[in-house]
């Protein structure tokens, strides 16, 4: 409900979303949930670590998290017919994906590094 109601929010009052006054006025915060989030919270168990081929690293709970999220994703709707527009979003959705990584710069066995990491990052 509350996600509804800052969508609300922000949509009308923010105009369009330019601007996030529901944190501010209203007292609703960003929820950063997915349904990785929502299975480990009813228990599911985590599964192998997996790294995949032009994907990366996942669990096995978080790769049915994400293929679930893939069906569900808005991204369709915005597409384009003019491929400068579906470029800039294909390109904007990369920048952001490895900015997230960024932060992982470590020492010794990259891949344990990684692993370990990740694997923190999900509980």
């Amino acid at each position: 409900m509350s996600d509804t109601a800052r969508f609300t929010i922000n949509s009308t009052i923010g105009l369009a979303g330019h601007f996030d006054p529901a944190p501010a006025e209203f007292g609703l915060e960003k929820h950063d949930e997915d349904i990785g989030t929502a299975l480990a919270h009813w228990n599911a168990p985590q599964g192998p670590y997996l790294v995949l081929p032009f994907v990366g690293q996942s669990a096995l709970r978080e790769t049915l998290a994400t293929t679930i999220e893939y069906q569900l994703d808005l991204y369709p709707l915005v597409r384009s017919g003019n491929r400068q527009v579906t470029d800039k979003l294909l390109a904007l959705g990369a920048a952001h994906g490895r900015a997230s990584l960024l932060p992982i710069e470590g020492i010794g066995d990259k891949y344990l590094f990684v692993r370990d990491m990740y694997l923190q990052n999900l509980n």
